[in-house]
């Protein structure tokens, strides 16, 4: 929960960041917000979206920034919402990136998997905060047969 509140300030904070003085006219931010089915629990689940809704009832934004927000949240697994996957594939190039991978039929050569990470290190940096240590957990992507599958799907 503090992972995905922590997501959704700094993506609030940047988007606010953003937002023009537009007078005395009140502004209104509509805020969709779709979060992985990690939470596997229906009670983590309600409390989550709880959170968020109370979260634009509680907030002091509007006196502050003259600003009404509304929020709404789903949870959705990977496969409804494709654009979840994307964590994973910036940790796949991370990964592949390190002198200690060995990754079977590699999409792109360890070379071009370090020149990404290092843009993104350079466009991330303020922001970025890696772990030096060991990942012991076998990456759950793999390449097979011209396609990115999950690593042990048959099909």
């Amino acid at each position: 929960m503090f992972l995905f509140g922590t997501v959704f300030a700094e993506l609030t904070g940047r988007l606010l960041r953003a937002r023009r003085a537009y007078g005395d006219r009140r502004a209104t931010i509509h805020i969709d917000l779709v979060v992985d089915s990690d939470l596997k629990k229906g009670e983590s689940r309600d409390h989550f979206l709880w959170t968020l809704q109370e979260w634009t009832r509680s907030t002091a934004l509007p006196p502050i920034l003259n600003l009404a927000p509304t929020a709404r949240g789903r949870v959705a697994s990977e496969q409804q919402e494709p654009l979840l996957l994307l964590p994973d594939y910036i940790a796949g190039v991370f990964q592949h990136a390190d002198v200690r991978a060995e990754i079977g039929a590699p999409v792109v050569s360890p070379s071009e998997a370090k020149q990404a990470v290092d843009n993104l290190r350079h466009v991330l940096s303020p922001h970025l905060y890696e772990l030096a240590q060991d990942f012991a957990y076998q990456y759950p992507l793999e390449h097979r047969a011209g396609r990115v599958v999950q690593r042990g799907d048959e099909a």
